[in-house]
């Protein structure tokens, strides 16, 4: 009783271990912290840095299309009063021509005065707006061209008034010769006066041709802003795609995780159930033979049968804390390999020596064959308890007058074992549960010795260690086929590899 109540708190350990293990969200189904949301700060920021750059932009053009304007109503006022000063020299020029036909010197040299004034004046306000205004590289050329025109519209004035002195004199044929040359003048003058114009035209149409290149630059900038539109858009898209597909696929870890979570929790408690089942037995057992001793008087050979029975229950308690702690070991700290060099055909011999009285005792034939000389790279310790595990199973479960075949053979850079029986086979059903711990099928009497369901189990677990497999073909009535394949060099020293029992 003792031993048993020793046991059960290291079993209620391992049941809370294990528990709290499978509480722990598995790292391969543990959705993965999305890094997607760095997306959403990279797109917020090449939003601002467009709209700061666009604005900018937009400002820019927007203030030099302003100015172009501006500065294009400028020269086109500039054209006008350029052509009213062409207008003013003409009617400065006109009086000269006029008093050969009115005979009014006075009159016409009254209104050669004021037109002449009025040029000047004009003369200055143009000099004065482009030198406030328009740059040295600009004006030059333009004031070079009116400084010319008021040369000539002076020397117009001057020889005006030399053909009103000849008239006030009474010299008409030497008024008309000097209105001759007058016209020369004033023929010069209209020309200068034209090329100034078409200087400042010339001009004009520069800063209109700036007007139509920052039109174009406008719809550039409009074709620029609507692709980085479309880009953002875009990036939006498929950011907002790839979040839904993150959202999806987490949803789906999840309830993948819980749904494995609900397994875990059903197999632990179908796990727990059955180890109780099976510590239940040989404690009754015992219970029962120490309460018979105490309490009724038996023989020596009683008392002899009762020892030998507790002493057997103490194995059985012993064998299944065992296997216990050997598969949580490997299950969940995992295991090293100590990897050596064995021949096979020596090591499952030996085997087959070692269980050769169990088969005796059970009328069951136990053979061993293999025609191959095999060296496997193998656990010894663990190797040996793999192959005595089904030995042992299959023993159990054959009935008197059957046979146990043990073979190997080496295939394909690989060790197969096989332990083919001809004992009660396994239904299809329960071929898919095998493997699992303290599984009993269809069991009449689960707490008949041998028939602890850790035997499958632990032969498992040591070949996930070694990186092969186990398989199991039965057919009821006729026998099971257990496989074992095995690489003949399935880890280096010292690795650690999990089991998955």
């Amino acid at each position: 009783m003792s031993f048993a109540k020793n046991l059960f708190p290291s079993w209620l350990s391992l049941r809370q271990k294990t528990s709290a293990d499978a509480s722990q969200p598995d790292p391969a189904v543990t959705p993965r912290r999305s890094r997607l949301h760095l997306v959403y700060f990279v797109l917020a920021a090449f939003d601002i840095v467009t709209i700061c750059v666009t604005l900018t932009v937009t400002h820019s053009i927007t203030n030099d299309y302003e100015s172009a304007v501006h500065t294009s109503g400028n020269w086109a006022n500039r054209v006008r009063s350029i052509t009213e000063l062409e207008l003013l020299a003409q009617r400065t020029d006109a009086p000269g021509n006029n008093v050969f036909d009115t005979r009014a010197v006075a009159r016409e040299r009254a209104l050669r005065d004021v037109a002449l004034e009025n040029f000047n004046t004009k003369w200055e306000q143009i000099s004065n707006e482009l030198e406030r205004n328009v740059s040295l590289e600009e004006r030059a050329p333009i004031m070079a061209d009116l400084a010319a025109v008021r040369i000539l519209m002076n020397t117009v004035a001057t020889e005006s008034e030399e053909i009103f002195s000849d008239f006030a004199r009474g010299a008409a044929p030497r008024a008309a010769r000097r209105m001759a040359s007058m016209d020369r003048t004033y023929g010069t003058l209209v020309v200068r006066i034209a090329d100034t114009i078409n200087n400042v035209e010339e001009i004009q149409l520069v800063h209109l041709q700036k007007e139509v290149e920052t039109a174009q630059a406008v719809r550039q900038l409009e074709i620029v802003i609507g692709g980085l539109v479309f880009l953002i858009v875009f990036a939006v898209a498929v950011y907002g795609h790839k979040i839904g597909q993150t959202i999806r696929a987490s949803e789906a870890r999840n309830l993948e995780l819980v749904a494995s979570l609900r397994e875990e929790r059903t197999r632990l408690e179908h796990y727990a159930d059955n180890v109780s089942h099976e510590l239940r037995g040989p404690i009754g057992v015992m219970r029962i033979n120490s309460e018979l001793a105490l309490t009724r008087k038996r023989s020596a050979e009683d008392i002899e049968d009762t020892l030998c029975s507790t002493i057997e229950g103490c194995d059985r308690l012993s064998s299944i804390a065992d296997g216990l702690l050997f598969l949580a070991r490997v299950t969940n700290t995992g295991a090293k390999l100590s990897l050596q060099q064995i021949d096979v055909r020596q090591q499952l011999s030996s085997l087959c020596d070692y269980y050769e009285a169990t088969a005796l005792t059970a009328d069951v034939s136990l053979q061993f064959e293999q025609t191959q000389d095999i060296r496997a790279r193998v656990d010894r310790t663990l190797f040996q308890r793999m192959i005595g595990n089904l030995i042992s199973n299959a023993l159990a479960h054959t009935p008197a007058h059957g046979s146990v075949v043990e073979r190997a053979r080496e295939a394909d850079h690989t060790l197969i074992v096989e332990i083919e029986d001809t004992g009660e086979g396994i239904s299809e059903v329960a071929q898919a549960h095998v493997f699992e711990r303290f599984f009993r099928g269809q069991l009449e009497d689960p707490t008949e010795s041998g028939r602890l369901g850790l035997g499958l189990p632990i032969a498992k677990s040591i070949a996930d260690l070694h990186g092969g497999k186990i398989s199991l073909s039965s057919v009821v009535g006729r026998g099971t086929l257990v496989t074992v394949v095995l690489p003949l060099q399935p880890v280096q020293p010292g690795k650690r590899a999990l089991a998955h029992a």
